[in-house]
């Protein structure tokens, strides 16, 4: 990706699902492995979007996870323990209630919710994620 251009939500969901299916050949998904190197800015990407354009990386986050099998879970746990969980931890008062909304329109989004860990997330939007991933998503 040339550093100059800003990606389109299409080419991050593409490169994030190519870097994922280059360690998948290899059967390695803990990501340790070169594989996928040319697809990496990608995850460099999402990590500075979280931290810096909420609304951009939640697009992205909202994008791969509808073009995401529901039944992957390699896939889901990387999306939700990286770009979803630094983003909550950025930024978690902000983006909440767009967390909430996909929730209540798509419960099982809540399944996403499942591999989330705290780590820097505020105790009270923490509590809200853990409300939200045990009720279903009602309010």
């Amino acid at each position: 990706m040339n550093a100059m251009m800003k990606p389109s939500l299409n080419d991050i969901s593409d490169a994030w699902f190519a870097f994922h299916r280059a360690h998948d050949e290899i059967g390695d998904y803990t990501h340790r492995a070169d594989a996928g190197e040319e697809f990496f800015w990608v995850i460099e990407y999402l990590g500075d979007t979280a931290r810096h354009e909420p609304q951009t990386c939640w697009d992205a986050i909202s994008l791969i996870w509808s073009r995401t099998d529901k039944n992957d879970m390699a896939r889901l746990a990387s999306l939700a323990a990286g770009p979803l969980e630094d983003l909550l931890a950025y930024h978690g008062r902000e983006v909440s209630p767009w967390v909430e909304q996909l929730c209540l329109s798509e419960p099982v989004f809540r399944t996403l919710l499942q591999g989330v860990w705290q780590n820097a997330i505020l105790p009270d939007v923490w509590e809200r994620i853990n409300e939200l991933r045990n009720s279903g998503g009602e309010a």
